[in-house]
């Protein structure tokens, strides 16, 4: 069983992605309430929805702006785009999780898969 995949895991995340490389078609872009552990309250994220996993990836400003400037500002324009997935190492994050081509895209890992 791939722990990543489990319920202990409800995002995408970039260690799940070591040495893998991961194309994932863009479902929809929502906003949820997500807990935060640091502030102990709920708060709004702006996440990816793939079709091919359930589980969302949570955007920082860094990747709404690159998919922003990718694919569009209106995030009603993405669905249907494919993204590629890997994870790389970064002086600031643990893994990372970047979509491959001209944008790349950073996501930290926290709680995720």
């Amino acid at each position: 069983m791939d722990i990543y995949k489990t319920n202990l895991f409800p995002f995408v995340c970039g260690d799940a992605l070591v040495g893998k490389t991961v194309k994932m078609t863009i479902k929809k872009v929502v906003i949820e309430k997500v807990f935060n552990k640091s502030t102990k309250k709920d708060e709004d994220k702006v996440m990816l929805l793939f079709e091919q996993t359930p589980k969302p990836l949570i955007l920082n400003k860094t990747n709404a702006k690159r998919l922003g400037k990718k694919y569009g500002r209106e995030t009603d324009q993405w669905p249907g785009h494919v993204v590629e997935l890997y994870s790389k190492k970064s002086q600031l994050l643990a893994n990372c999780i970047i979509p491959s081509g001209s944008i790349p895209l950073a996501k930290k890992c926290r709680n995720s898969l």
